[in-house]
């Protein structure tokens, strides 16, 4: 199958505001639940259908670990779904979607600080500046000239 990083991650970042701009609509007319219901019932019928339809087994073997790693996999996923949702029920889709990847470079840069024993050194910090005055321009609708 073809990989290119670069091409999937502009897939990635094309889809993103294309279905939290559909997710606004949705949750215009039904509330976050039933929206996550209809959403992950449709995605379990598709994985249902690719799986039969490439002959591979719906469910495979597990181990312990595997599975309480999954266990909680699909709580965080649910609980950040609840939450995206409240936010976009709450606020413009373009604010939301500007700040969510700068907080999430900023967060990632912690944890990989505090967990992961990344070094932080002089070009992240700048970086991070970047990526908070731009952020702030763009919401602030300011043009440097």
């Amino acid at each position: 199958m073809f990989y290119n990083f670069y091409v999937y991650l502009v897939v990635i970042a094309t889809l993103s505001p294309i279905l939290a701009y559909n997710k606004q609509k949705i949750l215009q007319k039904i509330d976050i639940s039933e929206e996550l219901f209809y959403t992950t019932s449709f995605i379990l019928l598709y994985l249902i259908i690719f799986k039969k339809g490439n002959n591979k087994k719906i469910f495979t073997e597990l181990d312990t670990d595997t599975l309480q790693r999954i266990v909680g996999q699909a709580f965080l996923v649910l609980l950040g779904l609840f939450i995206s949702g409240y936010i976009i029920n709450k606020e413009n889709v373009f604010k939301y979607k500007l700040l969510q990847k700068p907080v999430y470079t900023i967060i990632l840069l912690i944890i990989a600080v505090c967990f992961y024993k990344q070094k932080i050194d002089v070009e992240k910090i700048i970086g991070i500046i970047f990526i908070l005055v731009g952020t702030y321009m763009v919401e602030k609708n300011i043009i440097m000239m």
